[in-house]
Order: C-alpha cells, then structure tokens, then sequence
C-alpha cells in the first residue's frame, strides 16, 4: 500500500494552514472548538495531522476563523506547492 500522504499531499498540510489561521486570529484551540462545534480532542487530531477533517468541518471551522472555506484550501495548496 502506497503511503497515504504521497497520495493525498493537500490533506496532509490542512492542519498546517489551520493552525496558522488560528495564531493570525489570535484564537486559542479550545476556544475555536468551542465555537466551530466539535470536540477539542477531534480539533487536536486534526491539528496533529492524525484526522482529514470533511468540507464540513472545514467549513466550520472558516466561519469561526472568519476566513471563506477556500483560504484554508489556497494557503494549504500552497504549501504543498512550494515546496
């Protein structure tokens, strides 16, 4: 089985771009928990970079942030790219 993030670059830097937004807004984990609506332990798994989370939950979590679903796409895209 290949490797999952050889597979899947972009997923693998969603929490890199969330938790940027997260230090841009000031916001602590729990409060953006808290407010976007799940739990801080699934929050942490995707922080960690152990769980993809769904367009849901991105979503979510971009109203919390105040940033539109597609910045947090753009700037983890980017990342991937530039490499």
């Amino acid at each position: 089985m290949k490797n999952r993030s050889l597979l899947y670059p972009l997923s693998m830097e969603i929490h890199q771009a969330i938790q940027e937004f997260i230090i841009a807004k000031n916001l602590t984990v729990a409060k953006l928990a808290q407010e976007s609506g799940i739990t801080r332990g699934y929050l942490y798994k995707i922080l960690n970079g152990e769980h993809s989370p769904t367009l849901y939950t991105l979503d979510r979590l971009a109203k919390v942030l105040e940033i539109p679903l597609s910045e947090i796409i753009l700037f983890a895209e980017n990342d991937v790219f530039f490499r």
